[in-house]
């Protein structure tokens, strides 16, 4: 498990500095903070909360939330925000809660899952294309609110500037061994699995039998998303 650990750590620090998010304070907030906040080194987590910061950043109150950090204005460098709202609808308030502790210059970051890439993968670049090849129906199903966050024109709203966007591929999790990685599988790690009915999950799952067999571990999973970014003035 260390390996794992190990892995999952390299990976995230090298899409940090991909990012450019590797130097001073950075808001993690969303699904994946948690995962995160035990990958890399860490000045608070909470884990109710989904908030983690990462460096040297202000601790976070016990009752934060993703639209109430409880943060001092200007108190962060960037705030990365993946897929950190309940519906589309709430993307505002967590612009504008992002804004508001981002220092001027900072950066904010809207992240959500690319849809369209994990369908259209093969298991060559995206493993879980294993389910979503056969079953496509299955994730957009799943993702169809956060899929179609309008992450960008939130960001133009919520007063950021020089909008960009790109697609990157984001690590969720590194596994020893192929039986850890099938129960994650199992779990829910892809998406929509829970949607099969058992003899279609059974096909799924005796496919990726197979290709595990093959794999090299540690093995860190990723997920593609796209990721938009404004600057606070």
């Amino acid at each position: 498990m260390a390996h794992a650990s190990l892995a999952l750590r390299k990976a995230w620090e090298a899409t940090l500095s991909d990012l450019g998010l590797n130097e001073g304070s950075v808001l993690v907030c969303g699904p994946l903070a948690d995962r995160i906040g035990d990958a890399v080194p860490i000045a608070i987590a909470d884990e109710v909360a989904a908030l983690v910061v990462l460096g040297n950043g202000p601790a976070l109150a016990d009752d934060a939330s993703v639209v109430a950090t409880g943060l001092p204005d200007g108190s962060i460098g960037a705030v990365l925000a993946l897929a950190a709202w309940p519906d589309a609808s709430r993307i505002g308030a967590v612009v504008d809660e992002a804004r508001r502790i981002t220092r001027p210059g900072g950066s904010v970051w809207l992240g959500r899952r690319n849809v369209d890439a994990m369908v259209h993968s093969t298991p060559a670049t995206l493993r879980s294309s294993i389910l979503y090849a056969r079953h496509p129906d299955r994730v957009r199903t799943a993702l169809a609110d956060e899929s179609v966050a309008p992450t960008e024109l939130a960001l133009v709203r919520g007063g950021l500037v020089e909008i960009e966007s790109w697609d990157h591929r984001i690590p969720v999790d590194a596994f020893p061994d192929a039986g850890s990685y099938r129960a994650a599988v199992e779990d829910g790690m892809w998406l929509g699995i829970d949607r099969l009915g058992e003899s279609d999950r059974s096909d799924v799952l005796s496919v990726l039998d197979r290709d595990l067999r093959e794999a090299e571990f540690p093995l860190v999973e990723y997920q593609p998303w796209t990721l938009a970014r404004g600057i606070r003035r």
